[in-house]
């Protein structure tokens, strides 16, 4: 009987969801928006069950072996006693002003991607933070929502510092008791209740219902470390150019590497380290164009099209220049320079597996491997998040020894995407001389 792992991934701006094979094959996926407007967890409940409702119509009843749920961070929700949803705060929200007055603004000072986050929730969310039970981040509130248990997902031991420590909290006055126990990126969470024993969270939430009883629930964990995974990014010489909203250049490195600029972490793999270079607005900026420019209602392949048709011009200031191209070779050109200073620091020039919602276009695929000049690749699924998922999953499960075989044997590159020699010399050009403008 064939099995398949529902993987779902929190974004910013959507959810995704996917049944994926131990072959690593996609069965049926979704993606629900979110509302515009204020996010709450709610949103990512419903979708949820949206998603699911939506491959259930695609493929009927279907044997779930698992749930593996990952997300954005470190975006934090806080839990009352009854276990409903009060507050959130997201990755992406401007963190409290450090001008504030002391006494509103816990001074922060750690490696801790997550403390200046709570510092921030406890400020700007005095109310929810006050009442709160339990804080958590995204992909653990779903995990929660399902199994009835909450846990704080560490990729790898040596991630704890870029967490928090006990002296962390003592420093920033947050009591530990808030912070669910850190739990292993892989671990089976729990199992999903029965419709009669739901969650509290779950109060009001149409559709509920459909969800399978007694499948065990994985926490896949942050979504750029299930990505590494999901696009085969776990050996050193290898790399991923995670391409949504925002965009996150990872390199996976013997040593670790410390450059000006960069982001070192931990790897999925024991013993080896991630570089990466993050563009935090990448699409965002494409699709503030789009609505600018009166083609909101253009579909993205469209647009891109038109855009690639336009006439290429030595200078950003020639009269006939699309504007569309404009905008998408100066994000090109943001991509090639922070290329240029990952691989100057990791000393190797990759192949970058390309994954995230702009992976999915072949237009803009072919042309930022033109304007970049580098080897690009897609692999069965655009989605690394949930391929990722899948992977920690079945590796959980017992169907692979270690996350290394279930990569080896689910990853596979689809499509490679080869700079075009004539294009990628003028592009080449075009960069130089625009970067001579920028620093002079």
């Amino acid at each position: 009987m064939d099995r398949y792992v529902l993987a779902v991934d929190i974004g910013t701006s959507s959810l995704k969801a996917a049944l994926i094979t131990p072959e690593g094959m996609l069965k049926a996926n979704a993606r629900v928006r979110f509302p515009a407007g204020t996010r709450t967890a709610k949103h990512w409940l419903h979708a949820f069950v949206e998603a699911w409702a939506h491959i259930l119509r695609e493929t009927g009843k279907i044997p779930i072996a698992a749930i593996s749920v990952s997300g954005n961070g470190p975006t934090l929700v806080s839990i009352n006693a009854s276990g409903e949803p009060t507050g959130i705060c997201m990755w992406n929200e401007p963190l409290a002003p450090q001008a504030a007055p002391a006494e509103t603004v816990t001074p922060v000072s750690s490696p801790s991607i997550f403390l200046p986050r709570l510092a921030s929730f406890k400020t700007l969310h005095r109310a929810e933070f006050e009442s709160a039970e339990r804080i958590i981040s995204g992909p653990e509130f779903l995990v929660y929502a399902l199994t009835g248990n909450a846990l704080t997902i560490l990729p790898d031991p040596r991630y704890k510092a870029a967490y928090w420590t006990e002296q962390d909290l003592a420093s920033a006055d947050i009591d530990p008791a808030l912070l669910p126990p850190f739990a292993a990126q892989g671990t089976i969470a729990g199992t999903t209740g029965a419709p009669d024993a739901r969650n509290p969270a779950w109060a009001g939430i149409p559709l509920a219902d459909l969800i399978p009883a007694r499948i065990p629930v994985v926490a896949g964990g942050p979504d750029f470390t299930v990505a590494l995974a999901g696009t085969g990014t776990i050996r050193a010489g290898t790399a991923c150019d995670r391409a949504g909203t925002s965009e996150g250049l990872n390199a996976c490195t013997a040593a670790r590497i410390t450059a000006a600029g960069l982001r070192t972490l931990p790897a999925v793999i024991p013993g080896l380290w991630n570089l990466s270079a993050l563009l935090p607005d990448t699409g965002q900026m494409f699709h503030s164009w789009r609505k600018e420019s009166g083609q909101a209602g253009k579909s993205y392949p469209e647009l891109m099209a038109a855009i690639e048709a336009s006439p290429f011009s030595e200078s950003f200031s020639a009269p006939n220049l699309h504007s569309g191209r404009a905008l998408v070779e100066k994000i090109g050109f943001s991509v090639r320079q922070a290329m240029n200073n990952l691989e100057q620091a990791a000393d190797f020039r990759p192949l970058y597996i390309l994954t995230g919602g702009q992976a999915r276009n072949p237009v803009w695929n072919r042309m930022k491997a033109d304007i970049t000049g580098r080897t690009l690749a897609v692999t069965t699924t655009p989605d690394g998040e949930l391929m990722g998922d899948a992977i920690l999953a079945y590796t959980s499960l017992g169907d692979f020894s270690s996350i290394e075989q279930a990569t080896a044997h689910m990853v596979r590159v689809n499509t490679v995407y080869e700079p075009h020699a004539e294009r990628a010399r003028r592009y080449t050009e075009k960069f130089e001389h625009y970067e001579n403008l920028r620093n002079s």
